[in-house]
């Protein structure tokens, strides 16, 4: 419980500075450090799904965690939690990191299959992988699951298309289903 006070603390700074420094563009702040919070031997003890996504949220923000380490966590609560899709999502995401698209894409086709799952678990999940499809120049792929997403956000509630993050997506799935964001696999 100790880590993840220090958690709430740094990442609480951090969302201030970096709310300050939309707004106030000329404002910058030093990047916050998580590492005083976690060490990898905590990551690779990790038990339940609520502090692996803490620490992934730390990893996918620049701290100094292992990619492998993540995976050796998800992979024993994977074993635990067969049917939790957000699990499969960190792995993906790491996977990415390492620059194992296959293996990444296989993962993500697993999540889809998982009885616990939320609408917008598969918002992540389609926009990961019409990434990966673009990496993999795999273009009809691409195409497919970022239409879908836009079927997804496009039928969910407000609460869903015009969240920051969400809407984020919602613009590159568009973008990406007009023309101009396929050219560039040609």
């Amino acid at each position: 419980m100790e880590w993840y006070c220090a958690y709430q603390e740094v990442s609480l700074v951090s969302t201030v500075s970096e709310g300050i420094s939309r707004r106030f563009p000329f404002v910058k702040f030093k990047d916050a450090d998580f590492s005083r919070v976690i060490n990898e031997s905590f990551v690779k003890k990790c038990r339940n799904p609520r502090e692996l996504w803490s620490i992934f949220r730390l990893w996918n923000h620049g701290s100094k965690i292992k990619a492998e380490d993540i995976l050796k966590s998800c992979d024993g609560l994977i074993k635990k939690y067969r049917e939790l899709a957000i699990l499969y999502i960190i792995k993906a995401k790491a996977l990415a990191k390492l620059k194992l698209n296959k293996e990444a894409e296989e993962t993500l086709l697993q999540s889809l299959k998982c009885q616990i799952i939320s609408p917008y678990d598969k918002i992540h999940i389609y926009n990961d992988l019409a990434e990966i499809y673009l990496k993999l120049k795999n273009k009809k792929m691409a195409l497919k699951y970022a239409q879908e997403n836009i079927k997804l956000i496009d039928s969910l509630s407000c609460k869903y298309s015009c969240g920051d993050k969400t809407g984020k997506i919602y613009r590159n799935m568009k973008r990406l289903t007009e023309k101009s964001g396929l050219e560039k696999l040609k």
